[in-house]
This record gives C-alpha cells, structure tokens and sequence, in this order.
C-alpha cells in the first residue's frame, strides 16, 4: 500500500513539475512577442521621425542624435545606438549627391550584453515593410514581417 502511494505521489510530482516547465516557457516566449511588439512600434515611430526630418530638411535623413535634437524623437535616442527592450538599434543614414536621393537604413538586433536570444530587423528608407533574420543582423533581402 504504500508503494502504490509513493508511486501515485511520484506520478503528481512529474505531472506538476512538468506543467510548471510548459507554463514558464510559454511566459517566456509571450515575453519576447511583447518585445518583438514594442521594437516594431519603436521602428515605425523612427520612420515617421526620419520622414518629419526629411520634409523639413531638404530630403535629407538624420542620425539619431539629429532625430533627437530636432525634437523628432525624445532624449532617449541621443546616442548613435540606443538601447530599448534587450534590442540595440543602429542606423546608417547616406546624405543625398547630384543625383541621388539620400537614404537610410534601421537595424534593430538583440543586446549582446544581455546575452540575449531574439530575431533581428531592418527597415530602410525605399520600404516600409519590417525584414525579419533569425539568426543574423537583417538586411533588405530578408523576409518581411507585418507588425
């Protein structure tokens, strides 16, 4: 009788230990949709930014702390990479020339420094659909994602 009781107990145990692991995990990846969420309303707000810049700006695109001085974006994007939600955010921008329009392009790759695990992003000037990579900074040439 009681092994049948400490075997029933044993069962219980690895059942509700198991439920506790699945419920973790399944908290854990809504975690990094809610921050997949947050960095494409973080992207799409720098577009709109960059867009306000380049009508008042002769066509032109700023940096960050352009962005930010402007009052475009607020004092967090003072830095040429800030950081938001474990991404990194980084962004080239190309000045326009005679005959070319200038142009810039938006990484947003998950924290190194928080040992982080997530997808990259990228979003340029010529689109403005999100490209998604799994496993290396995106690029133009990437899937596209729709937040």
């Amino acid at each position: 009788m009681n092994r049948l009781l400490f075997l029933i107990s044993l069962l219980v145990a690895s059942l509700v230990t198991l439920n506790c692991q699945s419920y973790t995990t399944g908290l854990e990846q809504n975690a990094g949709r809610a921050d997949e969420g947050a960095v494409f309303a973080q992207m799409r707000a720098i577009t709109r930014a960059q867009s306000a810049y380049s009508i008042t700006n002769a066509n032109e695109y700023g940096t960050f702390e352009q962005l930010a001085a402007g009052s475009y974006l607020d004092g967090r994007f003072n830095t040429s990479g800030p950081k938001f939600y474990g991404y990194v955010f980084t962004m080239s921008v190309t000045p326009k020339t005679g005959s070319s329009e200038g142009s810039y392009r938006l990484n947003a790759d998950p924290d190194p420094e928080l040992k982080g695990t997530g997808r990259h992003f990228y979003i340029d000037s010529n689109s403005s659909r999100i490209h998604v990579n799994a496993t290396q900074p995106a690029s133009e040439t990437d899937e596209t994602v729709a937040p």
